[in-house]
C-alpha cells in the first residue's frame, strides 16, 4: 500500500468512526429498553454482553453517558396519553421550549391539586420553562385502587401510606417509581434529549404531598422539589403520628427543597411542613421555606410577590450525579435504591445506609435494617480508579479488597428502573455485611 492510499484510508476511517459509535450507542439503548419493557430484564443480558464483545463494557458505558442519539417521534402537542404501573392510563399535557440548549432540555414535573387535571399549574410555569429551555410534564391524577383502612361507609381508602382511613378520594398521587410522575420522566427521556442533571418536580396541595413523597422516596432523580400548600404526611398535617413517612426527610440531606405554606391555610393546615422546617433546620439539610401570614390555602398573592425568588432558586437548580456521600431512608423494598448505593436485603420493611469514598477505592457503608448491597462505581477517577484494588467495609469491617472488572450486567443494573444515561456504570461489586 503506498503512502497516499494508506493516509486516505485512514482518513475514511476516521470519518467512519462517528458512524460506527452512533450505530453502537443506538443498539445498546435498544437493547435497554427492551430489558426495561420485558416481564425478565436480564433476558437482555446476553444482548448486551455481545455488544459489549464488540467493545468494552466500560467503553460502551462511556458512550451511554453521552445520551441517546436516536429518539421515538417527539410529542406534537400538549395532550397526550401515558400508562402507570397499576395499569391506569393518564392524560400528560407537555410544554416544549422552542429552542433546545446544547446540554439537553431540562424538565419540570408538575403535580396538580385535588380537583384539577395537568393543565392546572402550567399558566404559572409556562414562561419561565421557555425562558430555561425546560420542558413541562404534567400529568392528571387518576383514583387510586383501594387498599387503605375503610373509611365510614366501609369502602377503603386509596392504597397510599398516608391514607388515614378516609373515604377514596377522587384522585391521588401514587408515591411510586411506577407512579405517574416517573413514568412521563421516563416517557419523555425517549422523545426528547434530556439534561438528566436539571430534573425538578414542584407541586400544589395534593400535588404538594406528591412532590414531598414522590421527591423524597426517589431523591437521586431531581436537582431539586418545590412543594406548596401540602405536606409530608395528612397524618403529619393534621396532628397524627407518621413516623415511618417524617423518617424520609433523612433523604432530604443531598435533595434541595423550596417549600410555600399559608399561615391561614385550613384545607391543608401548616403543621407538617412547619415540622419539616425545624427537623431540616436540625439536620443543616438544604432547603428555603417561606410561610405567608396572609394567605390561606390559595397561594397566587404569594407568587405574584415572590416569583423572582422562587425561579431565583430553580434556575440554579443541578443534580451531581456522582456525590461523594450518599444516605438513603428505606420505608419499603419499592425504594432500595439511591445513586450509586443499592441495598438488595434487609432484615424488615425498613433500612437505612450512608455510604462514602472516604479516599480514592475506599468505601465505608454504615447500615442499620440492611446486610447486602450493590454498589455502582463512579466515571470519577478521583472517587474510582479501575486499575487499582477497591476498598469497601460495613460498619467497620472490611467485606471486600480486589479489583473491579468491567461487565455488561453492571450496565443493565445500573440502567434498570431509572433510565438515567448519565448514571451509567460498567462496574459494579456486590457485598454483605458481617455479623
Amino acid at each position: 500500500m503506498t503512502r497516499i492510499s494508506l493516509v486516505l484510508s485512514l482518513a475514511l476511517l476516521s470519518l467512519a468512526s462517528p458512524a460506527l459509535a452512533a450505530d453502537a450507542v443506538n443498539e445498546a439503548f435498544r437493547v435497554l429498553d427492551a430489558a426495561e419493557s420485558a416481564e425478565d430484564p436480564s433476558s437482555q443480558l446476553p444482548a448486551l454482553e455481545k455488544l459489549c464483545k464488540k467493545k468494552k463494557p466500560d467503553k460502551v458505558a462511556e458512550m451511554l453517558r453521552k445520551g441517546r442519539r436516536r429518539f421515538e417521534e417527539a410529542p406534537s402537542s400538549e395532550a397526550n396519553r401515558i400508562e402507570d404501573g397499576l395499569g391506569r392510563g393518564t392524560d400528560l399535557y407537555v410544554v416544549i421550549p422552542s429552542k433546545r440548549p446544547r446540554s439537553g432540555y431540562g424538565v419540570i414535573i408538575l403535580l396538580h391539586g385535588l380537583g384539577g387535571n395537568g393543565q392546572q399549574l402550567l399558566g404559572q410555569y409556562r414562561s419561565f420553562a421557555q425562558s430555561q429551555g425546560m420542558v413541562l410534564l404534567s400529568p392528571s391524577a387518576q383514583k387510586l385502587p383501594g387498599g387503605g383502612q375503610p373509611g365510614p361507609s366501609g369502602k377503603p381508602a386509596e392504597a397510599n401510606e398516608d391514607s388515614m382511613g378516609r373515604e377514596p378520594m377522587q384522585h391521588w398521587w401514587h408515591y411510586r417509581s411506577s407512579g405517574f410522575p416517573l413514568r412521563a420522566l421516563s416517557w419523555i427521556k425517549r422523545r426528547l434529549p434530556i439534561d438528566t442533571d436539571r430534573v425538578v418536580m414542584s407541586g400544589y396541595s395534593m400535588g404538594g404531598f406528591g412532590t414531598w413523597n414522590t421527591g423524597l422516596r426517589f431523591p437521586d432523580r431531581f436537582a431539586g422539589i418545590a412543594p406548596m400548600a401540602g405536606g409530608i404526611s395528612r397524618r403529619s398535617a393534621y396532628g397524627m403520628s407518621d413516623p415511618d413517612t417524617e423518617s424520609l426527610l433523612g433523604n432530604a440531606r443531598g435533595l434541595p427543597l423550596f417549600f410555600v405554606h399559608g399561615a391561614q391555610d385550613r384545607t391543608v393546615p401548616p403543621t407538617a411542613d412547619r415540622m419539616c422546617r425545624d427537623r431540616l433546620k436540625a439536620m443543616k439539610a438544604p432547603f428555603q421555606y417561606y410561610e405567608d401570614p396572609q394567605a390561606a390555602h390559595n397561594l397566587s398573592a404569594w407568587f405574584g410577590k415572590n416569583r423572582p425568588l422562587y425561579e431565583s432558586w430553580l434556575k440554579k437548580r443541578r443534580r451531581v450525579a456522582w456525590p461523594k456521600t450518599v444516605e438513603h431512608h428505606i420505608i419499603g423494598a419499592y425504594m432500595t435504591r439511591s445513586y450509586w448505593v443499592e441495598v438488595t436485603s434487609m432484615s424488615g420493611s425498613k433500612a437505612s445506609v450512608r455510604a462514602s469514598f472516604k479516599t480514592r477505592n475506599k468505601i465505608e457503608l454504615k447500615a442499620e435494617g440492611a446486610n447486602r448491597f450493590k454498589l455502582f462505581l463512579p466515571p470519577d477517577k478521583k472517587l474510582f480508579d479501575p486499575k487499582k484494588k477497591l476498598e469497601v467495609s460495613v460498619n467497620g469491617k472490611r467485606v471486600f479488597s480486589k479489583k473491579v472488572k468491567p461487565s455488561a450486567a453492571a450496565i443493565l443494573d445500573s440502567w434498570r428502573g431509572r433510565e438515567d444515561h448519565a448514571q451509567v456504570s460498567a462496574y459494579m461489586v456486590e457485598v454483605k455485611a458481617k455479623r
